[in-house]
């Protein structure tokens, strides 16, 4: 099983208590896989590694 850790900080402009940040809302499409990014870069580079490991060949974007 897969886990992609949830961001602990997200851009201010998203901060509400309404947002969930998530990245399961991940697209594939041809040959990339559109990804989400919140603006924690520690866990916006760990589900873009993860998503590079599951999704080869293709880009994630």
């Amino acid at each position: 099983m897969i886990t992609l850790e949830g961001p602990s900080t997200i851009r201010q402009s998203y901060a509400n208590s309404d947002f969930a940040a998530s990245y399961i809302n991940f697209y594939l499409c041809n040959d990339a896989v559109i990804a989400p990014e919140f603006g924690d870069k520690r866990t916006d580079r760990n589900t873009r590694d993860i998503l590079q490991e599951q999704f080869t060949g293709r880009e994630i974007i």
